[in-house]
């Protein structure tokens, strides 16, 4: 119990701390102009790109090979020595991937407090953006995805269950800031000015998004989809861009809130803060 009380005040360490990350880019950003914020920008896309990698190769920066062994000891003491060391490197693991989630979640939902600043007004250029979109947060999206689905599995086999609940809410919070950032591209590409190219940018660039839809948690897929909905409904022609690209994936997605419960998929959220 001691260790779960600790595990769940380094989670609320780590979202403080990115809380305060997310207010200090917000407040950079409002007193920088564009064309002066390349350092604020390699910063938070070279973080971004280092949690998600660690989540999608499963590299935790946890080091969890402490397994010295003592080898004058009884083979029947070894063997029973080796299970715990086991154990232990395995619930480490756990936990430095659960951190390493945590990690990818909150910095793509800084790069997106950045990315909303004046509705895009900050960003030197989206290419970078939509390359850490695509090539690091999506992949790191299916990993996680991948992890759940394993951990509902080995709970629904018997096994114990707080490892199921840690994986699906590290999922779903990776899906929520992803689908953050996603949406604060969108809103700002709804005419060309600064960095944005327009509409069709943001469409072209969406159609790598699939991943958004189909490997998210179906709640969370349901209110980014309905985001973007309102959006269009509202006449705003990047999110009617982005949708027409994303639909392809949105089947799946549809079916699993079927599956699941659709009224239970109301509770998601895809405009959540940066933490």
């Amino acid at each position: 119990e001691e260790d779960d009380e600790d595990d769940d005040e380094g989670q609320v360490r780590l979202s403080r701390a990115y809380d305060v990350a997310a207010k200090a880019i917000d407040g950079l950003a409002k007193h920088t102009r564009r064309g002066h914020c390349k350092v604020m920008w390699d910063a938070l896309l070279g973080a971004s790109t280092r949690a998600a990698l660690a989540v999608s190769t499963g590299n935790s920066s946890n080091n969890t090979n402490n397994t010295n062994e003592d080898e004058e000891d009884e083979d029947e003491e070894e063997e029973d020595s080796e299970d715990n060391e086991e154990g232990d490197v395995t619930a480490a693991a756990a936990e430095g991937a659960e951190y390493s989630l945590a990690r990818a979640a909150h910095s793509a939902g800084v790069v997106a407090v950045a990315v909303e600043c004046y509705g895009g007004a900050r960003v030197e250029d989206y290419e970078p953006i939509y390359a850490l979109i695509k090539n690091k947060l999506l992949p790191a999206l299916e990993a996680a995805k991948k992890t759940a689905v394993a951990a509902a599995a080995a709970a629904a086999a018997g096994d114990d269950g707080e490892e199921q609940g840690a994986a699906a809410a590290g999922w779903g919070l990776l899906a929520v800031n992803v689908h953050r950032l996603c949406l604060s591209v969108v809103d700002a590409h709804n005419k060309i000015a600064g960095a944005s190219k327009g509409p069709k940018s943001a469409g072209k660039h969406a159609g790598s998004w699939g991943a958004a839809v189909a490997a998210a948690p179906p709640s969370a897929a349901f209110v980014f989809l309905g985001a973007l909905r309102e959006r269009a409904a509202g006449g705003a022609p990047a999110a009617t861009a982005v949708l027409y690209a994303v639909l392809p994936a949105a089947a799946p997605a549809l079916v699993g809130l079927l599956d699941s419960g659709w009224d239970a998929a109301k509770s998601g959220g895809a405009g959540g803060g940066a933490g």
